[in-house]
């Protein structure tokens, strides 16, 4: 999406769409991030026990909060839009805030659907809305960046976020028609489970269809439910956005206080969070994606399934991290030359080299974001959803002064943003991870852990760097990068799979873990 975007916006314009883009994060955060997760895990515990009428109830409250939250802070943005842009550097932002307020409703209502149908297990339905919400967002964003670029940068901007609103109007459509369909089927599936039931034991037909009133709740419980869990969540949550937005008004004028001008310093921003970030949080997304899926298999009250299923998870996710990371430091001018290369110049500043630099000092970023993600969602899964929130607020603290510090000062600048992430990063992990050991016993095994991962890691650049000196010249650079990084990740699995460390059975019972019981003790 950042890709295409870029040849359009450039840099300057990618600036500007990362002044708006953070507040609009931090707000739907706010409004729908804790909800989404604690409907997954109450919709999880009661479709265990076949309790659709709370399910149901648990989805309506969820929606109740999602709107709620979201509509006052649209009414907020709305208000302070003109003082906001203002204070931005740039009043004729506030047109583009106006075009993304809608969508922070949107993306709320449809992140409930999205909590709901991770709770029902269904991860097709899940992954699809994502899929759609991407594609979507993709086309609209980039045809009305498009339209309206002949107008100046502004309007570009403008039209960018209009994509984003109309996108999420369109998904939110989906996302009801699949619920519809998705409850008619499930409806179906009830009755003939209960025909056959009825068949084969002496209960009368009404003993089997009443509603086990004993169990079930009322809306202000399921509202009071959600609410006092997910709001821990939901600070937890923020946090990310809510730096990103502090970023978003503060490293500008830091860069200008270094001695930079405003062109320069807007690209060096737009280098950083439009590009720089998003290729990091590509395999983090992962992680994030990975930890709420086994939020429902982690239960505190059954610790022996749980150490296990945490102490998988974080060997995936540390594997995925180390590749990635391996491949970002040595090969980060490849990746820059394969996605950016037609939309970055030197016109301003040496902007391919300055984005290569950037890469490599955040690629080991990866690893700790990563682990970051997964360490909270883990605490989430063992219901203590308030540890995450000390532990991040504490460290974004932390984070702030770093960047105050370094993004004003000549010689370092814009890399001090890095630094700072690499320092918030790996402090909130240890801190997690202290809480995590608290509660489970998790031992990993230091050859299958660091030694087999970091030789495979070696092995897999070796192996693409070999693949780059013998198809240089032979194929065109973008065509090699897809070679050499093909034949690298199929090196580095190859090598995990032979040395043991992945069991493939036992990650796929992780990931697709089949109900067994009926019903789940509280």
């Amino acid at each position: 999406y950042r890709i295409p975007l870029l040849n359009i916006l450039g840099s300057e314009g990618l600036g500007l769409y990362q002044m708006i883009f953070p507040v609009f994060a931090l707000l739907l955060v706010i409004s729908s991030s804790g909800t989404n997760v604690a409907i997954s895990k109450f919709v999880s515990r009661e479709n265990a026990r076949y309790n659709k009428y709370n399910v149901k109830k648990y989805l309506f409250a969820g929606f109740i909060i999602s709107f709620s939250i979201s509509t006052f802070f649209t009414l907020l943005l709305f208000l302070i839009t003109p003082l906001l842009s203002k204070y931005q550097g740039n009043s004729s932002l506030a047109i583009c805030y106006y075009a993304i307020l809608p969508a922070i409703t949107l993306s709320s209502l449809l992140s409930t659907f999205k909590g709901y149908f991770l709770g029902k297990r269904c991860m097709l339905y899940t992954g699809g809305l994502q899929v759609a919400e991407q594609v979507l967002k993709l086309i609209f964003s980039l045809f009305f960046a498009t339209k309206f670029a002949s107008k100046g940068i502004v309007y570009a901007v403008f039209g960018t976020v209009l994509g984003v609103t109309i996108s999420e109007i369109l998904t939110l459509i989906i996302a009801f028609v699949v619920y519809l369909k998705s409850n008619h089927k499930a409806f179906v599936k009830s009755l003939l489970k209960k025909h056959i039931v009825l068949k084969k034991s002496k209960q009368t037909k009404f003993d089997i269809l009443k509603p086990q009133n004993s169990r079930n709740i009322s809306l202000k419980y399921a509202i009071k439910k959600l609410f006092s869990f997910g709001f821990f969540v939901s600070l937890e949550s923020c946090i990310m956005p809510l730096l990103g937005a502090i970023d978003s008004l503060t490293i500008v004028p830091l860069l200008i206080k270094s001695g930079l001008n405003n062109v320069v310093a807007y690209t060096l921003f737009g280098l950083e969070d439009g590009i720089v970030a998003s290729l990091v949080s590509m395999p983090t997304v992962f992680a994030t994606s990975f930890g709420q899926s086994i939020i429902p298999n982690i239960k505190s009250k059954n610790i022996k399934n749980s150490t296990k299923n945490v102490a998988e998870s974080f060997k995936i996710v540390w594997l995925i991290g180390i590749a990635c990371a391996f491949v970002f430091m040595f090969f980060a001018k490849d990746i820059i030359n394969f996605l950016y290369a037609g939309g970055l110049s030197n016109k301003i500043v040496y902007e391919c080299s300055i984005v290569q630099d950037l890469l490599k000092l955040n690629s080991f970023n990866i690893i700790y974001l990563s682990l970051l993600n997964l360490s909270s969602s883990i605490l989430q899964g063992l219901e203590d959803s308030k540890t995450p929130v000390v532990n991040m607020g504490i460290c974004a603290i932390v984070r702030i002064a770093v960047v105050l510090i370094t993004v004003s000062s000549k010689s370092v600048n814009i890399y001090g943003t890095a630094i700072a992430d690499m320092i918030f990063y790996s402090l909130v992990f240890v801190l997690n991870m202290r809480a995590i050991k608290k509660r489970l016993d998790i031992k990993f095994s230091v050859p299958k852990l660091c030694v087999f991962p970091l030789l495979s890691a070696v092995a897999m650049c070796l192996t693409m760097k070999l693949f780059n000196i013998v198809l240089s010249g032979l194929l065109s650079p973008r065509l090699i990068t897809l070679v050499m990084g093909t034949a690298g990740i199929a090196i580095y699995f190859a090598l995990l799979i032979f040395t043991k460390v992945i069991d493939i059975k036992g990650i796929s019972n992780l990931i697709f873990k089949k109900r067994q019981n009926k019903t789940v003790n509280n």
